[in-house]
């Protein structure tokens, strides 16, 4: 019976050895495993993992390219907004009619309205920019628990 115990305890440390080793030499292989076996996140050594942290960082880049062409589009309607304010300045003082200064002042509300959204953007980028960082210290996706 004791060489049976025996034998199950050396069975158990080589597997949990081969193991250890495998993950160390395919970590992708494991990584696919967990996920598919439904694992989002885990502990191990004291590191965490995290499941699909890389697919993740590449949706938040994508969206942060998004978030500054979209900055860039609203720095070019500033300036057309800009342009046909001036426009409409020299035009009311030309003429009475109130439809020009409904529409400068139309221009105007949305010019300020432009400038509050450029920068509520900027800082939601940044905001995202610092996550990022955070969760992907050295372009990592593992991070050390301390």
């Amino acid at each position: 019976m004791s060489k049976i115990k025996d034998f199950l305890s050396i069975f158990k440390d080589a597997v949990l050895i081969a193991l250890f080793l495998l993950l160390i030499c395919f970590p992708a292989l494991f990584n696919g495993i967990l996920e598919r076996a439904g694992f989002t996140e885990g502990s191990l050594m004291g590191f965490s993992w995290k499941q699909k942290a890389q697919q993740s960082k590449e949706v938040a880049d994508s969206s942060q390219q998004i978030a500054l062409q979209a900055g860039l589009d609203m720095e070019q309607m500033q300036q057309r907004l800009d342009s046909i304010s001036k426009k409409l300045v020299t035009l009311s003082a030309t003429t009475n009619d109130p439809a020009v200064e409904n529409i400068t002042q139309s221009i105007d509300a949305s010019k300020a309205q432009l400038k509050i959204s450029k920068m509520e953007l900027r800082r939601d980028v940044q905001v995202q920019q610092k996550k990022l960082n955070y969760i992907f210290k050295d372009g990592a996706a593992i991070t050390s628990k301390n």
